[in-house]
C-alpha cells in the first residue's frame, strides 16, 4: 500500500480474511483493518465501513478508530450520540476533530475551522492530512503548510508502513500552488510522483495530483 499498489494490497488484505474466515480474526489482524481503510479512504477511494464493521464485529472493540473511519468515510452518518459514547469526554481533541468532519462535509467551513483550533495537540498522521487540507480549502495556507510539513516529518518512523511522504508532497504542492509557487509546487509533485513511480495508475489522490500538476505546465 505504502507504494501505491492498491490493487496487490487489497488482494493480499482479502487473502488475509480469507485465511481466518472459519476462526476468530486474532487481534493483530483486526487492529490492522481500521488503519487499512483509513489509508483507502486518504487516498481517495470509497470504503464501505459500514459494511465493513458489520462484517466484522470485532472492529468495534477498536470502537475510536471505527468512529474516525466512518467520519473520514462521511457514512455511516456520524451523530453526537456516538462521538459522546466513542469519546466520553467531550473536551477531547478527537471529539472536535470528528465534529470538523462532519461540519467540512456539511459546507460549515467556520464550525469546521473553529473546532480544528481544538485538535492542536493531535499529531495522528490521519489527522495531519485531513485537518491540512480543511486548512488548505479553506485558504488558510500557513495552517495547512504546517499539517504537511508535519505529515512529512512522520515518514521516518512510519515508512514502509503508510504512504505519508506521497500524501504530504501533495499537500505541500497544493499549497505552493494557492501561492502562485508553480515551480516549488511542480517539484513538490515530482517527489510525490518518485514515490509512486509503480503505484497502480487510476488511485484517485495519484489521478487528482497528475491533473493538477498538468494545469501547472
Amino acid at each position: 500500500f505504502a507504494q501505491g499498489q492498491m490493487q496487490r494490497a487489497r488482494a493480499l488484505n482479502e487473502s488475509l480474511l480469507e485465511a481466518f474466515q472459519d476462526y476468530h480474526l486474532p487481534s493483530v489482524v483486526l487492529s490492522s483493518q481500521l488503519p487499512y481503510m483509513r489509508s483507502q479512504l486518504a487516498a481517495g477511494y470509497k470504503v464501505d465501513v459500514s459494511e465493513e464493521l458489520r462484517a466484522y464485529p470485532g472492529l468495534a472493540a477498536h470502537s475510536l478508530d471505527a468512529l474516525l473511519a466512518s467520519a473520514e468515510a462521511g457514512k455511516p452518518a456520524v451523530t453526537p450520540q456516538m462521538i459522546f459514547e466513542t469519546v466520553k469526554d467531550t473536551k477531547d481533541p478527537y471529539a472536535s476533530y470528528v465534529k470538523a468532519l462532519v461540519a467540512f462535509r456539511r459546507g460549515q467551513l467556520p464550525r469546521a475551522q473553529t473546532l480544528l483550533s481544538h485538535t492542536k495537540d493531535l499529531h495522528d498522521p490521519f489527522v495531519l492530512w485531513y485537518r491540512g487540507s480543511i486548512f488548505l480549502r479553506s485558504g488558510q495556507i500557513t495552517q495547512a503548510t504546517a499539517d504537511f510539513e508535519k505529515l512529512l516529518d512522520r515518514v521516518k518512523s512510519t515508512a514502509p508502513l503508510y504512504p505519508w511522504a506521497v500524501f504530504a508532497h501533495i499537500g505541500l504542492a497544493r499549497c505552493l500552488a494557492k501561492e502562485g509557487e508553480a515551480s516549488e509546487a511542480r517539484a513538490e509533485y515530482e517527489k510525490a510522483f518518485a514515490v509512486w513511480k509503480d503505484a497502480d495508475p487510476d488511485t484517485p489522490l495519484l489521478l487528482e495530483a497528475r491533473a493538477e500538476y498538468a494545469r501547472l505546465q
